[in-house]
């Protein structure tokens, strides 16, 4: 839980309708006085007030007098936001965000995912994990079982033409954030990606898959378990 006697002065951005012909919404949060962020995917349910949210990326922010950059703690990676007027045009972000902007909507004196989320805690957590997996990681060469991993609503599916592809499965609808070029290098798996312009790191494991960089919703395990067995293993 994060330390209450500084209070965060939030501010709050809108993406409306993301994803074509579905009910979902991504929110920006920025925390201005911690110089945090968190961005998540919201959809509501019809007919009902029940709503899912994924934590889709949080960490710390720098800014320059045109830009917000956000940190992102899970991949490692940085998405730049310019300023224009009240609004942030996305310069650099997830495949869903090319060509869109976060509208302005309100801000708050309070963070309402304050007991949810603890960015600095967070941050530790992963550096740590990141540390143990890496420490543990086998010198024996470990086959890649071609196929769809999964870590409850995160999907990493790899093809046999070394493209892959990273999406949320919503409803059984599949919220596509990110694609581009896979490559096994030794007992890591990287997945290019051109838009955020990073490479998500993923530990192989026989039919597992251990994120080290790489998108993850909040208090998931780090581990991507194989769902879907596509008949090619690259070795």
């Amino acid at each position: 839980m994060q330390n209450n006697s500084e209070k965060p002065l939030v501010r709050m951005y809108v993406m409306d309708n993301p994803f074509c012909n579905r009910n979902i919404t991504c929110y920006l949060f920025i925390l201005e006085t911690r110089k945090e962020f968190c961005i998540t995917l919201e959809e509501h349910a019809f007919g009902s007030d029940i709503v899912l949210c994924l934590f889709l990326s949080f960490g710390l922010i720098d800014t320059d007098d045109n830009h917000f950059i956000l940190n992102d703690v899970m991949t490692n990676s940085t998405i730049v936001l310019k300023k224009n007027d009240s609004d942030l045009i996305v310069d650099k972000g997830f495949l869903f965000m090319k060509e869109k902007c976060f509208v302005y909507e309100d801000e708050y004196n309070y963070f309402e995912y304050e007991h949810f989320l603890d960015i600095k805690k967070e941050y530790k957590s992963k550096e740590k994990n990141r540390k143990r997996y890496l420490s543990k990681l086998s010198m024996d060469e470990i086959p890649l079982q071609l196929g769809d991993y999964y870590n409850q609503h995160l999907h990493v599916c790899l093809d046999k033409g070394f493209n892959y592809q990273i999406y949320f499965l919503i409803e059984r609808y599949a919220a596509k954030i990110a694609e581009g070029k896979w490559e096994k290098t030794g007992n890591k798996l990287l997945l290019h990606d051109t838009f955020l312009e990073c490479d998500f790191v993923y530990l192989i494991e026989s039919d597992y898959l251990y994120s080290i960089y790489a998108p993850n919703d909040l208090n998931e395990t780090d581990r991507y378990s194989l769902g879907i067995m596509y008949p090619f293993i690259m070795r």
